[in-house]
């Protein structure tokens, strides 16, 4: 079965909050703390890879699917942090390279 790299960029942003009231609009800057990227096979949600993030950059070898994809900000510190993640849905097709780009967010920013 042929895999498919899947390359990736996690941004940074200000909290929704922020921007709601009248604070500055969302930075897109990459996101330079320590995180992983957990991969899931749909529909079975099936953990099927777990990846470092390296310099904001990820990379992952996947075969042809459908697959979710959430950013895991400073996965090693016990008990709740900051920094949040929304999961991404990706299909990754045969013979194509996949970009992806998930934004991380900083919640405790009000």
């Amino acid at each position: 079965m042929r895999r498919v790299v899947i390359l990736g960029l996690l941004v940074a942003g200000t909290s929704l909050a922020a921007t709601a009231f009248g604070g500055p609009g969302v930075e897109r800057r990459p996101f330079e703390g320590e995180a992983v990227v957990r991969i899931r096979n749909l529909p079975d949600h099936k953990l099927v890879a777990e990846v470092p993030v390296t310099k904001s950059r990820f990379e992952a070898k996947l075969a042809p699917g459908d697959y979710r994809l959430r950013a895991v900000p400073y996965p090693h510190q016990p008990g709740p942090t900051c920094w949040e993640s929304k999961s991404r849905r990706i299909s990754v097709e045969t013979a194509q390279d996949t970009r992806v780009r998930l934004r991380v967010y900083n919640a405790c920013v009000v």
